[in-house]
């Protein structure tokens, strides 16, 4: 895999930016991320609003919703661990435990 090419496993139902994007989350923290990984921020983010909407409902996608946002998270450690830091994507780590999602 390139580092400027997402990977074959990346939903195609998420948008895929052109360009990057300056990255501000709730604490102030900001990050310039290249149009890659802006498009794998936005489709972890938009898949955890899925999620979390959907959960009660016990909705028949989560579970690969789950699975997808494992794999992003581990993608973009591997790819950019400073912007992975500072955006506190380790915030999502929680599909990594048992259940896989906000209480």
């Amino acid at each position: 895999m390139s580092n400027n090419t997402l990977p074959k496993w990346f939903d195609k139902q998420y948008c895929v930016y052109s360009k990057g994007h300056m990255i501000q989350i709730w604490n102030g923290n900001k990050y310039r991320l290249d149009p890659v990984e802006t498009t794998m921020y936005y489709s972890i983010i938009t898949s955890d609003e899925i999620i979390n909407q959907n959960y009660s409902c016990n909705h028949d996608g989560t579970k690969d919703a789950i699975l997808y946002i494992k794999k992003a998270l581990k993608w973009f450690k591997e790819k950019n661990k400073n912007a992975y830091k500072t955006l506190c994507m380790k915030n999502y780590e929680y599909y990594f435990e048992k259940g896989g999602h906000r209480e």
